[in-house]
């Protein structure tokens, strides 16, 4: 909020002091150093306070509107004082702009090449992170690849190796190595796990698998993992290559944990599609006379995280039922796809060349601003002096007619409405006390003609004159 008051503070600054600039170019009393130093005064807060575009437009138009109205009000000729007023305004505002415009420009230019740099750091150290995402997707790769395969292959050898120790026909000595193999296998699963969480560095999954749901289950069975359910044909045909593999990685994970932690135990699967989401559900009861076994820690976070990414989710549940539910869009894709170098460098292409395009534009304004202004002060005087020109003739036959003694209000009907541009006012005494009228004869642009002059005092004319043309 203190950012917002501020600038409106500084708008509503530059704004009072356009107006008032205008009021002492407008004013014919005022002294001819005042708006000259009220300039300096309107450039060097431009300067030091810098403002947007609007906001000098809105300052150069209440100064060029001001100094109008306020030679219009305070001149004794109204239209010759509000066009040269007006004029003097145009080019104190040129004298105005072009000075800031430079600034700015200087002020863009330095700006441009700081985001340059910028743009090169940036550039640099998304280089970096892409390298570093790179190496951790790799890793993260090699350790789904130990966990999915050679660690779940561990798993179900030691359930297989579990049941032979329960087999009565087998002979003692036997089964005492077969349970050593079965710890050994343990053991080597154990640390498989330790590398595993080694390699892990988080990051995204790799590329999907192919493999069916069915082929997941069947090799869970002759492993002897009694599973019950099927799953519908739906999951493996309607679901995208992405949601096909994650779900794939939920089955085996859920049953590689089920035949670890309870191998005698009957594992129940369930799987549909509904609304665009596919659900798979895998649930079986847990021992609490037995010991829990060795887990990698790797599973279940790193399933949870791939979901996450595809905008599913993973449910966990425990007590005397284990349930593991995933849900999944059915077309669903990675979330949070890096840039890119070609996204990249394509950023920065366009930012070079939006940053160039407004260089340009503010270079363009620089100096076609203050030349408009000075052109709209040339027009407006070239302008009001034809108009004046023209409109300030008084045919001889007129002047003919308004005589010494008749009533001011009747001799006006007959003037035309303005004066002459330069009237020739000390060329004769005027009367003490009166007010004169000059009009030349004739349109004159280069070589003044004949003047005609009426004066007026308590209301009636007092004197007619002609003063001879010739050059001014």
């Amino acid at each position: 909020m203190g950012t917002d008051r501020t600038a409106t503070q500084t708008r509503a600054v530059h704004v009072a002091l356009a107006c008032v600039l205008g009021t002492a170019i407008g004013w014919s009393a005022a002294p001819g150093w005042l708006p000259s130093l009220m300039v300096v005064a309107v450039v060097l807060l431009g300067i030091l306070r810098p403002v947007g575009a609007p906001v000098w437009t809105s300052a150069l138009t209440v100064l060029i509107v001001t100094a109008t109205a306020v030679g219009a009000l305070t001149g004794e000729r109204r239209i010759e004082s509000a066009t040269l007023s007006a004029s003097a305004a145009l080019v104190h505002a040129a004298a105005i702009a072009l000075p800031i415009g430079l600034v700015e420009l200087a002020r863009r230019r330095r700006r441009h090449r700081q985001q340059g740099w910028e743009l090169a750091r940036s550039l640099a150290r998304e280089e970096q992170a892409r390298t570093e995402s790179a190496l951790t997707r790799e890793r993260a790769a090699m350790a789904g690849e130990i966990h999915d395969h050679l660690g779940h292959r561990l798993t179900l050898v030691t359930v297989q190796l579990g049941r032979l120790t329960l087999d009565p026909e087998l002979p003692a000595g036997a089964r005492a190595a077969v349970e050593d193999a079965r710890l050994s296998v343990a053991e080597a699963a154990a640390e498989l796990g330790e590398t595993v969480q080694l390699l892990k560095a988080g990051g995204q999954s790799r590329a999907p698998a192919d493999r069916p749901l069915s082929d997941v289950v069947d090799g869970a069975r002759s492993a002897g993992l009694p599973v019950e359910g099927e799953l519908p044909v739906a999951l493996d045909e309607a679901l995208s290559p992405h949601a096909h593999a994650a779900l794939a990685r939920v089955l085996s994970e859920a049953l590689a944990n089920a035949a670890k932690h309870a191998p005698d135990e009957t594992v129940r699967i369930e799987g549909h599609v509904t609304d665009g989401t596919a659900t798979l559900t895998v649930e079986n009861a847990t021992r609490a006379d037995r010991a829990a076994a060795a887990s990698s820690g790797h599973g279940l976070p790193s399933l949870r995280h791939r979901l996450g990414l595809l905008g599913g989710e993973l449910e966990v549940e425990s007590g005397a039922r284990h349930v593991v539910r995933a849900t999944v869009p059915m077309d669903a894709s990675p979330r949070g796809e890096e840039r890119t170098t070609a996204d990249a460098v394509a950023e920065v292409t366009a930012a070079r060349r939006a940053g160039e395009q407004h260089a340009r534009k503010v270079r363009r304004l620089t100096w076609a601003v203050p030349a408009g202004l000075a052109a709209g002060a040339v027009l407006i005087t070239l302008a009001s002096f034809l108009y004046l020109t023209v409109s300030s003739v008084l045919d001889p036959e007129t002047f003919a007619r308004i005589e010494v003694g008749m009533p001011q209000d009747e001799a006006e009907r007959l003037l035309p409405a303005v004066e002459m541009v330069e009237a020739p006012r000390h060329e004769l005494p005027e009367p003490a006390g009166a007010t004169c009228r000059y009009h030349e004869e004739a349109v004159s642009l280069f070589a003044r003609e004949d003047v005609f002059r009426i004066c007026f005092s308590d209301g009636v004319v007092v004197s007619t004159d002609l003063i001879p043309g010739g050059t001014p």
